[in-house]
């Protein structure tokens, strides 16, 4: 059942768009639309998300486990991470732009 939730969560969040024939469409993480890769943009240099929203800063990410949102290409250093990290994305992406934004301000 828990996998089933966490699946459903990933669904949601992955990357989607409007299109004119259709309201929108979902595509997993490893597959990339033209429009979407286009305005994509990568936050935190590629470092894990979830380790940025908790201080650390030098977690790298890993590209098998990412996903985009709202035109950002997040990272995560492993897929316990990234699912964690989808539970509240809005107000964990918040938290990590806080950190980050702390973190490359010093």
């Amino acid at each position: 059942m828990k996998m089933i939730y966490l699946l459903s969560l990933f669904l949601v969040f992955s990357c989607s768009h409007h299109h004119k024939q259709s309201a929108h469409h979902h595509h997993d993480n490893k597959t990339a639309c033209e429009k979407c890769a286009k305005k994509s943009q990568v936050a935190f240099d590629k470092k894990c998300a979830h380790s940025v929203m908790e201080g650390d800063t030098h977690v790298e990410g890993k590209e098998e486990f990412s996903l985009t949102h709202e035109g950002t290409k997040y990272y995560f250093s492993s897929k316990d991470k990234m699912e964690k990290f989808q539970i509240h994305l809005d107000e964990h992406v918040k938290k990590a732009n806080n950190q980050w934004e702390k973190t490359n301000n010093r």
